[in-house]
């Protein structure tokens, strides 16, 4: 089975943004948050229905404007950036 994590929009982004992921199964994964040293600052459930969905994040107000990654827990290979501007 394959789950695509794409593209966050908006980005750059102030406050929030939402994650696009495709999924041809069922089930439960979750989208990490890294910032640039490699520290997971969050982790948001991505509940998979199959087919194509939309996930909003709002960023803690803690996080620093900056690059930020994010990938789903179960997948190495899809690893994507975002820009964070407070």
């Amino acid at each position: 089975a394959t789950i695509s994590l794409g593209a966050n929009y908006p980005n750059p982004f102030r406050g929030s943004t939402s994650f696009s992921l495709s999924s041809e199964k069922t089930g439960e994964d979750w989208i990490e948050i890294y910032n640039s040293k490699g520290q997971r600052v969050d982790s948001i459930p991505a509940n998979l229905h199959g087919g194509e969905q939309q996930i909003s994040w709002q960023a803690p107000q803690s996080l620093a404007s900056g690059i930020y990654l994010y990938k789903l827990r179960n997948s190495q290979t899809q690893i994507r950036r975002m820009l964070l501007i407070k």
